[in-house]
């Protein structure tokens, strides 16, 4: 029911990245993901996504230079030596930061073969994380909250408290 989540967040940014007049918000961090009301892919949390768009109207429709309504996206990806990979990402203001309370990334994977492994990430500068799994010197691919799900488990952020896109790059 829900494997096509994934790619439709895929055409939204690609649509924002196209076109000069649409805004996109993040809010897949406020779906009910402790299943408070069911698996449910509608925000509990409507204030916030109220003010995530006022933040994109102001910036998209305005054109207000200081409404910081862009969430963390994925510019590039680097495979290192040692089979890790830093994930630069972009629209980062002041840097990348976990949900409050957490000490860790969470929802990295690297896909090893035909298989995805959950995978340690570690921010390392205020626009790069690095990702890796113990062992593995040569992933296929690393992921970020890409899935079919609705409610994704994700928790980084970028310094205005916008929550980072899901991604998936292949590794060359």
């Amino acid at each position: 029911m829900y494997n096509n989540f994934a790619h439709i967040r895929d055409k939204q940014l690609a649509l924002r990245d196209a076109e000069n007049d649409i805004g996109v918000i993040s809010i897949m961090d406020l779906g009910d993901v402790d299943g408070i009301v069911g698996d449910n892919i509608h925000p509990i949390e409507k204030k916030e996504v109220a003010r995530r768009l006022v933040l994109a109207a102001r910036g998209v429709a305005y054109n207000d230079a200081t409404a910081k309504y862009l969430f963390p996206v994925m510019d590039s990806v680097i495979l290192k030596s040692d089979g890790s990979v830093d994930v630069v990402f972009k629209d980062v203001y002041g840097g990348l930061e976990v949900k409050e309370g957490d000490t860790t990334v969470t929802g990295f994977k690297l896909k090893v073969g035909n298989n995805l492994v959950d995978a340690v990430a570690t921010i390392t500068s205020t626009n790069t994380v690095n990702v890796k799994v113990d062992g593995v010197l040569a992933p296929n691919a690393v992921w970020y909250a890409y899935t079919g799900a609705p409610n994704p488990e994700l928790n980084l952020f970028n310094s205005e408290g916008l929550s980072a896109a899901p991604f998936y790059a292949e590794l060359n």
